[in-house]
C-alpha cells in the first residue's frame, strides 16, 4: 500500500487561505498521526506510565484540552469552569483509545471553524522582515549573579 502524501501536499484548501491554510494542515497531520501511531496500542498501554513518566492517554486528552484552551485565547476568552476543571482531571486514566482520539477529533474540528472564521488579516506577516536583536540574555544573567550572587554550576 502507497502512503497518501501529507495533507500539505494533497493540494490547497478550498476556501481557505495560503496564510491560514497551514494551521489546519497541521490539525489534519496530527489526526493522522495520532491515529497511525497509537493503532497497534491496547487501552492499558496508552496509559501505562514508564518509569513513572506521564501515559500516552494524558499526553492525548492534554492535545484536546491544549488546542481547546488556545482556541479560546485566540478568540479573545478566558478558560471557564469546564476548561479549568477538565486541565486538572487530564493525567486521570480516563478514556479508550477511540474515545481520546474521537476527543481530540472534536477540539480539531471546532479549532478549525475557529481558524477558518479569523480575518486572514490577522495573520499577515508583520515586521517588514528587517533585522533585530537576537542575542542571550547576558545581560539579564550577569545582574543576577551581582544580585544574588547565585553562580551556575560549571559541571
Amino acid at each position: 500500500m502507497i502512503p497518501q502524501p501529507e495533507p500539505w501536499l494533497r493540494g490547497p484548501i478550498e476556501d481557505v487561505d495560503p496564510l491560514r491554510a497551514p494551521i489546519l494542515y497541521a490539525f489534519q497531520q496530527a489526526r493522522e498521526d495520532l491515529a497511525h501511531w497509537t493503532e497497534i496500542l491496547t487501552d492499558d498501554q496508552i496509559w501505562f506510565r514508564p518509569a513513572g513518566l506521564a501515559p500516552i492517554g494524558f499526553q492525548l486528552r492534554h492535545i484536546a484540552g491544549s488546542v481547546d484552551r488556545l482556541m479560546t485565547y485566540v478568540e479573545g476568552g478566558q478558560l471557564n469552569e469546564v476548561q479549568l476543571a477538565a486541565l486538572k482531571t487530564e493525567s486521570e486514566a480516563c478514556g479508550t483509545r477511540d474515545e481520546l482520539l474521537a476527543a481530540i477529533n472534536q477540539s480539531f474540528q471546532n479549532a478549525e471553524r475557529i481558524v477558518r472564521a479569523l480575518d486572514p488579516a490577522t495573520v499577515q506577516p508583520s515586521g517588514g522582515s528587517g533585522p533585530h536583536a537576537n542575542i542571550q540574555p547576558v545581560l539579564a544573567f550577569n545582574y543576577i549573579i551581582a544580585l544574588q550572587g547565585i553562580f551556575p554550576s560549571r559541571s
